[in-house]
């Protein structure tokens, strides 16, 4: 008996789930590239350059390296719906990293 896909969202990452963990994997994947060059950047440019101001890329790099690694090992045994969670949380940490004050002085101002 075959799957019916209608027109919804859900019906269509079910559809192209193989395509989305692909694309899911690049886009980590080169985060992790972005972090890794702005580091060098950084250091290139700035000759005292401390630990404290890279240390958003130098953590970014870690945790894209970790998630890549992971969702490659999730593709080899077909879990596609856990590499997209795992890519969105890559994403949101990502975005926690880089901007530690902006995300939580205001929940904790209040």
């Amino acid at each position: 008996m075959a799957v019916q896909y209608n027109n919804s969202f859900i019906g269509y990452i079910t559809k192209h789930e193989v395509t989305i963990s692909k694309i899911a994997i690049i886009a980590i994947f080169l985060a992790m590239i972005r972090c890794t060059i702005e580091h060098v950047r950084l250091g290139l440019s700035i000759p005292d350059l401390s630990i404290a101001q890279a240390q958003p890329f130098l953590l970014g790099s870690i945790v894209s390296f970790i998630s890549t690694f992971i969702m490659l090992i999730l593709f080899s045994f077909k879990k596609h719906k856990l590499i997209l969670i795992t890519s969105i949380t890559t994403i949101i940490i990502l975005l926690i990293v880089k901007y530690p004050t902006s995300v939580f002085m205001p929940l904790l101002s209040r």
